[in-house]
């Protein structure tokens, strides 16, 4: 079932299913934030490879089916870079720039993650 795949498609598999399931198991002590390829915005993780935006501590990374994803130690930290993307968004005055969207659609995905939601409400 699981051969031939890369670890990280191994934890792509696992992180869902215990997702799915609503175990509250964390194997990899990392939170994952996923942004669906183009959703929104039409943001690519190969767009946001040629944006300046300021990166998460662990970078970005792209799941086999084109989802952009976000990696941080904890909840704590994915927070503090929602607020640091938003301060970004604030200083560009054109609401149509990619940065700008991008940006947006970053904060978007931190906000809407259930994680974080569960967090900032405990």
């Amino acid at each position: 079932m699981l051969t031939g795949l890369t670890p990280n498609h191994i934890e792509t598999y696992f992180r869902k299913n215990c997702y799915k399931t609503s175990m509250n198991i964390n194997f990899f002590n990392m939170l994952r934030i996923e942004i669906p390829a183009e959703e929104y915005s039409g943001l690519t993780f190969l767009k946001l490879e040629h944006l300046d935006l300021p990166r998460p501590v662990n970078g970005f990374d792209s799941e086999i089916n084109g989802n952009i994803v976000l990696s941080f130690t904890d909840e704590e930290e994915a927070i503090n870079y929602s607020y640091e993307m938003d301060r970004y968004a604030e200083a560009h005055s054109d609401q149509s720039s990619p940065e700008y969207l991008a940006a947006i659609e970053i904060i978007k995905a931190i906000s809407n993650d259930e994680f974080i939601q569960s967090y900032i409400q405990s």
